[in-house]
This record gives structure tokens, C-alpha cells and sequence, in this order.
């Protein structure tokens, strides 16, 4: 345990943002969290199943907080591995969007966001579930998890990466005929760009989904694109970095507790920007202020 109260454990993801030496990035911790760099714990994992596992036992251990340091996957993976118990979750933020970090102002400063986790303020935030798995950023169906699956595959990254791959996906993407089921009532089948359930404002790198979004209301911001052309769609692009997407005509949002979606045959969905292969109907809610948050 260090002076300041906190115990913390590093779960590195090696490929969020530069290379990070094991001993160079103690130095760093010591330098701005005035602690001593051999008391600190840090692992580096490869896969998310090692993440989440490596993030249980450091909070059965009684590391807190348990501090992930990538981009919203490693995150998402960190946080589902502590949920439940008593350890907070914290973020040094190298990923290439860092939904969740611009969200909270948690600095993209290595030194500032260690400043950060030391000084220790906690905020409790709402967790999201689709099919069973957690998301803290946003979930979604139709474009964006294309895009989600093309980014995964792609050995690019950065924000310039995913915008390149999101307009060649969106030359060929035909929409998915979707229905949606909320608070009683239902809409009917309708063909979509996407459907994002946003627990937060953005997808990450300046790109604002749901302004309004916030992480303590116990609701949902349902995002409804209808489909656009490629040149539409990229002169929208101003208006998402401003956050102006709701005045946009093809554009609907809606609050709610917890959503069904139906699709007409199994097809990718996201959580986090991580894609997965998911069901024709998915079924997704909010859970209260079920994480607690190192923030600024």
C-alpha cells in the first residue's frame, strides 16, 4: 500500500499507443504520482480474455485502483473484469479514439493522467449490457459494427485510419432492415444506416454520437441514422466533431432505459468499438451507477 491510500495494478495493453517499458513507466509513476516505483504493479496482456482475467485477480488481490492503460477495448475488458467488486477502475488513455477518456477529460497526457489517478476522485458511472456483455462507451448495429470489424482487421490505426475505412465501408453497406421495442413501444421494421446506444457522448477520437449523453441518468441515448449517400455522409462529418448530429434531419435520438433490437437474420453488433457477432434480436439496458471511476 502507498502513502496516498491507493494500491494500484497496471494492465498494459502493448499495442494502444507506443511501446511501454515496464521500468521507464514505473519511473514515470513514481516521477508523477510522488510514489515509490517498486511498490507498482503492471502487467502486460495480449488478448482481452487475458485483460479480463488479469483485471479479476488483481481486484481479488485487493489492488485499487485497477488501471487500464490503452484504448476503450482494453477498458471495456478492464472493467468487465472488476465489475462486481470493490475495486475502482482507472485509465491512462493510448488508445486511437479514447471515447471514455474524452468523455470525463481524463487527460491523453501519460504524466497528466497519472496525476489524475493519484489524486484519487471517484465518481460512480452507469454500465450498459448487450447480450451479456458490459459496455461503458456505447453499443450499436449496422454501420458502425461494420466499421468495427474492418478497423479490427485492418493493421492501421489512429483516427484518420478509421475515418478512411469507415467511407470505403460505407460505398458498399447496404442498411439492415431494423425494428426497435422501447418503454412499451414498438417501430416498425425500417431500413437503417445504424443504431447506437450510447452511454457516453462519443466514439472516441473527437467523434460526438450523443452529446447529451450522460453517465449517471440511468438511461440510454439511442442514436437512429436512416441511410445516407458517401457525400452526405461526409459532410456530416463537421457537424458529429461539433456535436451538432441531432439537428441533422437524418438523424433521431431518443432516451431510454433499455432497448430491443430486431434485425432480420444474426449480423455484427459492437460494444466498446469491439465487434462481435451477435443474434437477429439483441436486447440492451443500462445498469445505475454499477462502476466507480477514477476521474479529474
Amino acid at each position: 500500500m502507498n502513502p496516498n491510500g491507493l494500491n494500484p495494478f497496471f494492465i498494459v495493453n502493448p499495442n494502444a499507443g507506443p511501446a511501454i517499458n515496464k521500468v521507464w513507466f514505473r519511473q514515470m509513476i513514481a516521477l508523477h504520482m510522488r510514489r515509490n516505483p517498486q511498490l507498482e504493479a503492471i502487467q502486460v496482456t495480449h488478448t482481452v480474455v487475458e485483460t479480463l482475467q488479469t483485471a479479476q485477480e488483481a481486484a481479488k488481490q485487493g489492488y485499487d485502483p485497477v488501471v487500464a492503460v490503452g484504448g476503450d477495448g482494453t477498458i471495456n475488458a478492464v472493467a468487465t473484469g472488476i465489475y462486481g467488486t470493490n475495486a475502482r477502475l482507472a485509465v491512462v488513455p493510448t488508445g486511437s479514439g479514447n471515447g471514455l477518456a474524452r468523455h470525463f477529460k481524463i487527460p491523453l497526457s501519460l504524466g497528466k493522467s497519472l496525476k489524475v489517478i493519484g489524486a484519487g476522485r471517484t465518481q460512480k458511472i452507469d454500465v450498459g449490457w448487450c447480450e451479456g456483455r458490459l459496455f461503458l462507451v456505447t453499443c450499436g448495429v449496422g454501420f458502425d459494427a461494420r466499421v468495427a470489424f474492418a478497423f479490427e482487421d485492418s493493421k492501421a490505426r489512429g483516427i484518420v485510419s478509421y475515418f478512411r475505412l469507415a467511407v470505403a465501408e460505407l460505398r458498399k453497406f447496404q442498411p439492415e432492415e431494423i425494428s426497435l421495442s422501447h418503454d412499451g413501444y414498438s417501430k416498425e421494421a425500417r431500413q437503417l444506416l445504424l443504431v447506437t446506444a450510447a452511454n457516453l457522448s462519443q466514439y472516441g477520437g473527437g467523434t460526438i454520437i450523443a452529446p447529451d449523453a450522460s453517465a449517471t441518468d440511468g438511461l440510454l441515448d439511442v442514436v437512429v441514422i436512416e441511410p445516407v449517400s458517401v457525400l452526405r455522409a461526409i459532410s456530416l462529418v463537421p457537424r458529429i466533431l461539433r456535436g451538432n448530429l441531432p439537428r441533422t434531419p437524418e438523424v433521431s435520438i431518443f432516451r431510454a432505459p433499455k432497448l430491443s433490437i430486431k434485425r432480420s437474420a444474426p449480423g455484427p453488433f459492437h460494444v466498446d468499438g469491439d465487434p462481435v457477432d451477435g443474434p437477429a434480436e439483441i436486447s440492451i439496458r443500462v445498469e445505475p451507477l454499477a462502476m466507480k471511476l477514477i476521474v479529474p
